[in-house]
């Protein structure tokens, strides 16, 4: 599962995306992961809600699970 960097910062754990390594069913909109790189496919929906959120500024809009997951261990390991 994925979020919009926004709630990553405000660490809300609200709704979260599903994405796909390939295109599937509704998930035919590609995102890019603001970390590593990696070209995920989502809903159009999302995709436009990343996109949006590029435009306004935010770095890095979209965390696939993989960093995301990373991102947790590094901060549990850290304690």
């Amino acid at each position: 599962m994925n979020r919009i960097r926004e709630e990553f910062d405000a660490d809300r754990f609200g709704a979260r995306e599903k994405t796909s390594e390939f295109p599937f069913g509704d998930q035919q909109s590609p995102v890019t992961c603001g970390i590593c790189g990696e070209t995920r496919y989502a809903s159009k929906e999302f995709a436009e809600k990343v996109s949006q959120a590029i435009s306004e500024g935010i770095d890095t809009p979209f965390v696939c699970s993989k960093c995301e997951r990373d991102q947790e261990e590094m901060a549990h390991a850290g304690r």
